[in-house]
């Protein structure tokens, strides 16, 4: 009903019926992947070049930038379960977003060995994988006593108060915030 000239769409979508509809409307598509930081970066030059906007490259440039400054940054010693849903328990495996944030960050992602990138776990895997941390990105603000923990009662990070609710988005997507993400997330594991 808009009449677009230009549609992004994400890559996944490619050939789904939503893409089909728009470009047999004779809508010309641009697909953009946003899986890693550095598609996120690439993504905001591609929209610009598009759009004619010329600050883009500036902006990806920046982005570009403060992933290399955050892989520069020192590790820390911390393994870090993230969780994008309790119920089911679904978490953020290799190859995820979260699993980017959780490297920009630098920890590592307790699930590093898992082939799935977004497993649902139970309480006895939670238990098993015995993370530093455990951070709960579902939408919930607040510490270990804002949020209910009793689901992962049996957790020695949560009974260690290292049980973190975290509700801001770019945690959950990729997109241009993803060095406030990195922050927010290295912060919380630092304790500040």
């Amino acid at each position: 009903a808009l009449r677009p000239d230009l549609v992004f769409m994400l890559e996944g979508w490619r050939g789904g019926s939503v893409a089909a509809t728009v470009e047999r409307l004779g809508v010309r598509v641009r697909y953009l992947r946003v899986e890693t930081a550095e598609d996120v970066a690439d993504a905001v030059d591609a929209v610009g070049e598009a759009l004619g906007l010329s600050l883009a490259a500036k902006k990806a440039d920046g982005l570009r930038a403060a992933r290399a400054s955050l892989a520069a940054a020192a590790s820390l010693d911390r393994t870090v379960l993230m969780l994008n849903g309790r119920r089911p328990l679904i978490a953020a495996g290799p190859g995820s977003w979260g699993d980017t944030v959780i490297s920009l960050a630098g920890a590592r992602n307790a699930l590093s060995a898992d082939v799935v990138r977004y497993p649902t776990l139970d309480h006895e895997n939670v238990i098993d994988l015995d993370p530093y941390a455990v951070v709960d990105t579902s939408g919930f603000e607040g510490g270990p006593g804002a949020v209910d923990w009793s689901d992962l009662h049996g957790v020695p990070a949560v009974r260690a108060g290292r049980a973190y609710a975290l509700g801001d988005p770019s945690l959950l997507r990729p997109g241009p915030r993803f060095p406030e993400a990195a922050a927010l997330l290295r912060e919380t594991l630092e304790g500040r």
